[in-house]
């Protein structure tokens, strides 16, 4: 899909939250599809990357107690 140049896309003013029709706005808005896209999967990408944080970050805790319970059991035990 081919991304259309910036002039091509253009929100109409009139659904940008502006009440008076006869008073266009002081700047037109333009929607950068590239960036918006790349912004999107930079989100998800990062999202994953938390996720996989936060299960690494509990396999190490869960590790962490397990090793301190082994050596308590040990030194128990001698």
């Amino acid at each position: 899909m081919a991304v259309k140049p910036k002039e091509d896309i253009v929100i109409p003013w009139h659904f940008k939250g502006y009440n008076n029709p006869r008073e266009p706005p002081k700047a037109i808005y333009y929607i950068d599809v590239q960036q918006a896209l790349e912004s999107q999967l930079s989100l998800q990408l990062k999202m994953q990357l938390n996720k996989l944080k936060a299960k690494y970050y509990a396999v190490l805790v869960v590790s962490a107690v397990t090793i301190l319970l082994l050596c308590r059991i040990i030194y128990d035990l001698t």
